[in-house]
């Protein structure tokens, strides 16, 4: 670099430094008002999770993407944990939390509790191959069984032994709460989703949009924490708790990071900068 390069540095250096010394004032100003604008600006950046906004408008596979959507709909729950010493406590709460969340537009539907009477009915319809053959076996006994008595009955011996008890006991004669056992119907379908002897019950809704909407998630939870809110759950019990979690929530969590992570890194980068304008202004003057 040149000697003069050199001396018209120096010479737009000073008179810059001159300038902002004699408005400091006033770029101080303009500095804020451009901050103030650019984090505005920046506040309104959203996270958009949907790979969907990588396609093209007009891509076939964005508009099977949007008929497979609309014709089975979103696939995650959200899901509101209910916790407290009461188990009766629990499932009233439960049942007015569950009203409130199917009125709800934004809620395609909610589960609490579980009628199993399609099932107990159509029972044969979810047995394994094996269940099933054994009945067939069990049947086919109990047939043979009633025809025999059939065409022997007038024909007994009255001098015969009777028959050892249990030795003549009907295998396919079952109670229901042996079927119940056997099958484990009560720990496949409960009636309720809960744990721990029912100081946790979980109440589980369908929202219609999924997570990847941040927008309808942050409304979506808002809404529901209001009606968490406005059934009072201590009024249910003094201990009890409810909290929102599953993908909803946990999604939120990770947006709200995110947020968090670029403001504080905006932040630092904003610092250094006025950091290291302050040396090299320093060194200007000296």
């Amino acid at each position: 670099m040149s000697e003069s390069d050199n001396t018209f540095g120096n010479r737009f250096a000073a008179r810059l430094v001159s300038l902002i010394e004699r408005r400091a004032g006033t770029i101080v100003l303009v500095g804020l008002a451009v901050s103030v604008i650019a984090v505005w600006l920046a506040s309104q950046l959203r996270v958009d999770q949907d790979l969907k906004i990588l396609l093209p408008p007009d891509a076939p596979a964005l508009e099977r993407l949007d008929a497979l959507e609309s014709r089975m709909g979103n696939l995650s729950d959200l899901i509101v944990a209910i916790r407290s010493p009461s188990r009766e406590a629990n499932l009233r709460y439960g049942e007015a939390i569950q009203a409130r969340l199917a009125a709800r537009d934004d809620i395609r539907f909610s589960l609490f509790h579980q009628d199993r009477a399609f099932f107990e009915t159509n029972a044969l319809l979810f047995l394994s191959i094996h269940d099933l053959l054994d009945l067939r076996e069990r049947v086919i006994k109990r047939i043979k069984k009633e025809v025999a008595a059939a065409f022997n009955e007038g024909f007994e011996d009255d001098d015969a032994a009777p028959a050892p008890v249990g030795k003549d006991k009907d295998d396919f004669d079952l109670s229901e709460e042996e079927l119940r056992e056997r099958y484990g119907v009560d720990k496949q379908l409960p009636e309720y989703f809960e744990a721990d002897e029912g100081r946790l019950i979980v109440v589980k809704a369908r929202p219609k949009k999924g997570t990847t909407d941040v927008s309808f998630t942050k409304a979506l939870l808002k809404g529901v924490q209001a009606d968490i809110a406005a059934l009072e759950p201590t009024s249910f019990h003094p201990e009890m708790t409810v909290t929102i979690e599953g993908s909803y929530a946990t999604r939120s969590k990770d947006v709200r990071t995110v947020a968090g992570d670029s403001q504080r890194g905006t932040l630092a980068a904003f610092v250094l900068l006025l950091f290291c304008l302050g040396i090299y202004f320093r060194k200007i003057r000296a």
